[in-house]
């Protein structure tokens, strides 16, 4: 009895993470068929179900002993970005694009190409100002289609070839800029890129 009174108190105690979306825009890179969709505006932060997915995929990373901590280069490309967005002389979307741009640079020119969706917001992660950046890997899933053939319904199951990450499953490539002191904390994959043994995002989005 004694232990389950003190397992449910730590349960009871644990402090959740609060996670706010401000902005938040989604690209389409599918470096497999060479097509890109970048988005010209911002997803509707304000959608319960669109602000769900984002924040639990937030909570889900953010915290993990598994992300590294780093900093800028001095010549980085994506801090420049940033500060013209925080200066107001770059719209939101206009730094995500920025963003996804560099991203598909490096994935259309690895070994293996693959087609992915990326999400870039405008958050605060426990009141912390920040710019989280998720790559998302497309998988291949299932889902069923009712059509009429001749006056009867008919039932298809189909392929669906750009499905996202659901909520319970764990992003593996993602970064989070502080705004306050530009601190980064990311977690990357190493993969081929002209050669060279090279992690997507520390390498060539952030240049940290």
């Amino acid at each position: 009895i004694f232990c389950i009174t003190l397992s449910r108190f730590a349960a009871e105690t644990e402090i959740k993470m609060i996670v706010g979306i401000n902005k938040a825009v989604l690209h389409i890179l599918d470096a497999v068929s060479g097509v890109t969709v970048y988005s010209d505006t911002e997803l509707d932060a304000s959608d319960a179900a669109i602000n769900n997915f984002i924040s639990r995929h937030i909570e889900k990373v953010y915290d993990s002993a598994a992300l590294r901590s780093a900093e800028f280069t001095s010549g980085s490309g994506l801090k420049y970005h940033i500060n013209e967005y925080l200066n107001g002389d770059k719209d939101f979307v206009q730094l995500s694009q920025a963003v996804a741009e560099r991203m598909y640079e490096g994935i259309s020119a690895s070994e293996n190409p693959e087609s992915c969706d990326i999400i870039v917001c405008d958050c605060t992660a426990n009141e912390t100002p920040v710019i989280a950046v998720l790559k998302c890997d497309n998988k291949i899933g299932y889902t069923h289609q009712v059509m009429k053939e001749d006056g009867h319904v008919k039932n298809m199951l189909i392929n669906h070839y750009a499905i996202l990450p659901t909520i319970s499953q764990r992003i593996s490539e993602c970064a989070f800029i502080n705004t306050n002191d530009f601190s980064i904390k990311y977690e990357g994959k190493k993969r081929k890129i002209d050669g060279e043994a090279t992690d997507l995002i520390a390498d060539i989005l952030l240049e940290c």
